[in-house]
């Protein structure tokens, strides 16, 4: 009997271990991901593209509007043809833990030497957190560098 309940307990002990802090982020999914970059000093079309990631949809923003930064981005949105949706379904996962657990605000200086940026905003289980971060990856923690690249390849993917 005593065998059987020390290897209960170690089967137990096994199955909680499994499971990290960090794990536990990405196991809830995000209600929504608006993302997309801008260009300040920029004549064209794709100045500013942000997209928004929500369900099984994906939407473009209509407004252009450069983002400010200091506010959440209000963009007014159509959806675009799933084929669309289906090259970047898979980018709310992409996001890595460390950005989640980042303050929202201004990684880097994005758009400070005409560089652009990009705008990231996650709603995960009603909580709002937007960033916008400088396309010069040695001005943002290197934490990020992996993500910025999917990222700009996504973006270049909807262009």
């Amino acid at each position: 009997m005593k065998t059987f309940k020390l290897l209960l307990i170690l089967i137990l002990a096994w199955n909680l271990s499994g499971c990290s802090k960090d794990e536990s982020i990405h196991q809830k999914e995000l209600d929504y991901i608006i993302f997309g970059s801008f260009y300040g000093e920029c004549i064209g079309e794709n100045c500013v593209s942000i997209y928004k990631l929500q369900g099984t949809s994906l939407f473009v923003d209509t407004r252009k509007q450069y983002p400010n930064g200091m506010s959440r981005y209000e963009g007014t949105y159509e959806i675009l043809p799933q084929e669309l949706y289906d090259l970047v379904a898979d980018l709310a996962s992409e996001v890595p833990d460390e950005l989640l657990n980042m303050e929202p605000g201004t990684i880097g200086c994005p758009d400070c030497a005409d560089g652009g940026g990009k705008y990231i905003e996650i709603n995960q289980d009603g909580k709002i957190k937007a960033w916008s971060i400088d396309n010069v990856l040695n001005n943002i923690p290197e934490s990020l560098h992996e993500f910025m690249s999917t990222l700009e390849e996504k973006i270049e993917l909807l262009l």
